[in-house]
């Protein structure tokens, strides 16, 4: 019975650290990011064309989610993202992909400064390249931060 009480209490302790990292791990609120990709890419369940690209934290107060906004006509996405708190905090700010072939799927944000990482919800078809057994060829692409610029309503 002490064993079990002892493991837990570590349970315990483990989801609260958890918790506190995913609170501050989101992207801030006054963070825009601003990316110019050249091929085609899929967030979520949704392919986005080649293209300019804008990413805001969602409305919510948990800001758990992240919406991405294309130009040309370009449909809007909104994707839940956890995030990571990182060994090294990165200098730029890059958009990292993982392909499988000729399809490219964004699974993260590392935002220049800051020490946290935000990862976004996988889609159904990357799951099922990886239940196949593929592994990704992960890659970055250069993306733009813009610090202090308000959300559009």
């Amino acid at each position: 019975m002490k064993s079990n009480t002892y493991s837990y209490v570590l349970i315990l302790a483990a989801l609260v650290m958890s918790i506190g990292t995913f609170a501050q791990a989101q992207l801030p609120t006054d963070v825009t990011i601003t990316a110019d990709i050249p091929f085609p890419f899929i967030v979520g369940n949704t392919t986005l064309g080649p293209g300019k690209y804008v990413i805001r934290s969602g409305e919510d107060p948990d800001n758990d989610f992240i919406v991405i906004r294309g130009e040309s006509g370009h449909p809007a996405v909104m994707v839940l993202v956890v995030g990571n708190e990182l060994q090294t905090v990165p200098t730029q700010t890059e958009l990292e992909f993982d392909r499988y072939g000729d399809q490219e799927f964004l699974s993260k944000i590392l935002v220049g400064g800051i020490d946290n990482d935000v990862q976004l919800e996988g889609s159904r078809a990357e799951f099922k390249l990886m239940k196949r057994g593929l592994k990704p060829r992960v890659h970055r692409h250069p993306a733009v931060l813009q610090r202090g610029t308000a959300k559009k309503k």
